[in-house]
This record gives structure tokens, sequence and C-alpha cells, in this order.
């Protein structure tokens, strides 16, 4: 079978590998049929990333597929169903799995919204849920435009939370995060600490979301309340976070970063299931939470790797789509 592999020197390459074997007591064989294309990925790929790949490790960190073969001694699962791959190397025709690290998904969420469904919602989910939020609050992000930024505003209204949102484009966000509930929408440049003072009020934000860092970090940190939670989840900008020692000391501003996967540690799909129905829920009755994608054939992942956007490249991964 064909997969795509990290080619050890900042690229990707498509090699044959061998069969992905039977399934053997709690596995399943999962044949994949769409991947997207994350900024994680792109990362990982490029050896900017906390974890390195090696040369000949299937990359990919989401995508849904059908279960093909279910091995013994597994229950809940039977062949046809979708499902979404808990762990990395999802570029690939087909693979096996334990049965504990599959997610079923309901057929009713399109592809396109399945294969996305593994990384962006837990982590506005579970980031929302350390802020110690109450209803009334304010939570204020940045990259507010992304697919992580519009679940936000849709799970902070949910809440009762409201959400000042970033984005550097206000004339192409604003109709959009405005549908889904967002508050209030500002240009994210040297002006935003005034400007959210302005929105906010004095007690300030409770909760700031960063995924650009630098500089950026000092602007969230400082639309903070006393003991608001800056949460640093990306790194956009490449720059390490550039935040004023005084909204340490005299705020008592906490800083702490995100990562999904150490965040949910090994839980199992029995814990984990209820949490991605609803959010697979959510996806389908706010389909503008995703932005547009572009389907890219697995033989084009070079272009797929360099969509300039709008929206996220998705990956065919079907046998059609290698040649």
């Amino acid at each position: 079978m064909k997969a795509i592999l990290g080619d050890g020197d900042g690229g990707v390459v498509i090699r044959d590998v061998a069969d992905a074997p039977a399934p053997g007591a709690g596995e399943v064989r999962v044949t994949m049929a769409l991947a997207p294309v994350n900024p994680a990925d792109r990362m990982l790929v490029a050896g900017a990333y906390s974890l390195a790949v090696a040369h000949d490790e299937i990359v990919g960190a989401e995508g849904v597929g059908r279960v093909d073969t279910v091995g013994h001694e597994v229950a809940g699962l039977l062949p046809g169903d979708r499902v979404i791959c808990l762990d990395r190397g999802n570029w690939t025709q087909q693979r096996t799995i334990a049965a504990d690290r599959v997610i079923r998904v309901p057929d009713a969420l399109a592809d396109p919204l399945a294969a996305v469904l593994r990384i962006n919602p837990p982590t506005a989910e579970r980031m929302l849920g350390k802020g110690d939020l109450h209803p009334g609050d304010w939570v204020i992000l940045n990259g507010a435009a992304s697919m992580v930024g519009r679940l936000t505003v849709v799970l902070a209204r949910e809440r009762g939370v409201r959400t000042l949102c970033l984005v550097r484009d206000v004339g192409a966000a604003a109709p959009v995060l405005s549908n889904l509930g967002a508050d209030a929408i500002i240009a994210d440049d040297g002006e935003v600490p005034q400007r959210a003072a302005a929105i906010i009020g004095e007690a300030g934000a409770r909760l700031a979301l960063d995924c650009v860092a630098g500089e950026a970090s000092g602007r969230l940190a400082a639309c903070l309340g006393h003991s608001g939670l800056l949460m640093v989840y990306g790194n956009l900008s490449g720059q390490a976070c550039a935040i004023p020692s005084s909204l340490l000391t005299g705020r008592g501003v906490k800083v702490r970063g995100f990562s999904l996967r150490p965040d949910e540690g090994r839980a199992a799909r029995a814990e984990l299931q209820p949490m991605f129905a609803r959010l697979a829920q959510l996806l389908a009755d706010n389909p503008a939470i995703v932005p547009p994608h572009t389907v890219y054939p697995a033989a084009r992942i070079a272009f797929a790797l360099d969509h300039p956007g709008p929206g996220r490249a998705l990956i065919a991964l079907d046998r059609a789509a290698w040649t």
C-alpha cells in the first residue's frame, strides 16, 4: 500500500509500505478516506514542532475512514463504521490500530467535517474548560477566524461567556464570527489593549487564548484581569512569547501552554466518545465553523502542503487518489 512519510529533510515522500496487517485482539483495520493538513503537520514535517518525525514514519495528525476489519475482543465497532483515529499516522491507505484509539462518527456528518473533528473541536472545548469561566465572563482570543476561534465563539456562547475576537481582517471575518455569536471583533494590532479595555471594562478578560505568540502574547496578557489566564496553544509568529513581567507580578496573570494529546493523556474510547459525539453534532448544526476547504489527491501532497488558502487543504486518501 502507499503512504506519505517524512523524508527527514523537511519534506514528505510517497512510498510503498507494508500492507496494514490483519487486526489482532482489540484492534481494527481502517481504510482511510480524507485527512486535513494542519499547521502542526507542516511544522512537524519541517522539523519545527516539539516532536520529531523519523524518515520512515507515516505522518498526518487526523483523518476519517471506515473500519475494514474488526479483530476479536472488540465491542462497539463493526465493519463499515466511519471512524476518526486518535493517533498520528493517518496519511495512508490503511492502518491497523487499537480499537480504543478510534472514535465512531455519525454518518450524518459529511467527510470534510468528520476529517477535522479530531484536533480543533476538543482543543477549543478543553481550553475553555480550564478558564474557571462563569456566565458573563470574557474570553479574548487571537486568530479568531480560524476553526479553533470559531469553535471557541460557539462553545463560549453555549456557556453564557462573552468573546472578544482579534483578527487580521475585520471586514472579512466579522460576518462569519458575528453570525456564530461573537460579542466583539477588532483588529489584532498595537491598539488591542486600549480598545479591549473600552469593550470589556476594568475587570478585564478571564481567559485569553493565544495561537500566535511573540508580541501578540503580551497584547493578550494586557487585556486580562487580576489572576487571569493566558493559554498559549500555537506559535504562528515563530517568536517567543513576549509578556511584560509587570503583568505577572503586579496583576497575577498566569501563563500556561496547551497541547491536546498530552492534555488528553491516554483516555480510552469509552471516555472520549460522548465528547466527540457532542462536538460532531455541533459541527453538523453550525457548518460555518469550518472554513472553506480544497481537496487534493494524495499524489499531489506537495501542493496540499503549499496550499495558500483561503481555508484548509484536505487530502483524499482513497485508492484512486494516489496515482
